[in-house]
């Protein structure tokens, strides 16, 4: 099994020059934690809910800001985290599980060797959540459920 296979092909992105206020309507309307950021096709960066919120004023703040000149507001390239890491349509789904569980990832965009954006795949995605996965304990084999191992989302 493939990550081409469980990839969701068909998404939603956002340009690192997009207003943040824009990105989060995005994701707000359409339910969603994560937006590959791209320019000129390939891969800049993603956007996460996590970002959204560290870069969103609290409360006490808002009020302040609510006069800020709107010239100024936020980009998504002010808060996206640059640094991605990826995986290919080629990647087996074994890989990506290992990677979700080691690097404590929600989710993985899906580049091909220019950093074209093909996808992008979540712990969620078509049951991959309940992929298993074979651990090597005292020289045996044991299957565990991804979806115990996998970091829970709040």
């Amino acid at each position: 099994m493939y990550v081409k296979d469980y990839m969701q092909a068909v998404i939603m992105t956002v340009s690192p020059n997009d207003f943040l206020s824009t990105a989060r309507h995005i994701m707000d309307e359409l339910f969603i934690r994560h937006l590959p950021v791209v320019l000129e096709g390939r891969l800049a960066g993603i956007l996460t809910d996590r970002d959204v919120r560290q870069a969103t004023p609290s409360n006490n703040e808002r009020t302040a800001r609510e006069h800020h000149d709107a010239r100024h507001e936020m980009c998504v390239s002010d808060v996206m985290t640059r640094q991605v890491y990826t995986v290919s349509p080629e990647t087996a789904l074994i890989e990506a599980a290992a990677t979700f569980l080691e690097q404590k990832f929600d989710c993985l965009p899906v580049v091909d060797e220019d950093r074209i954006l093909k996808g992008i795949i979540t712990g969620l995605d078509h049951g991959i959540g309940h992929f298993m996965i074979f651990e090597v304990d005292s020289g045996a084999q044991a299957a565990v459920p991804l979806s115990s191992r996998l970091p829970q989302t709040s």
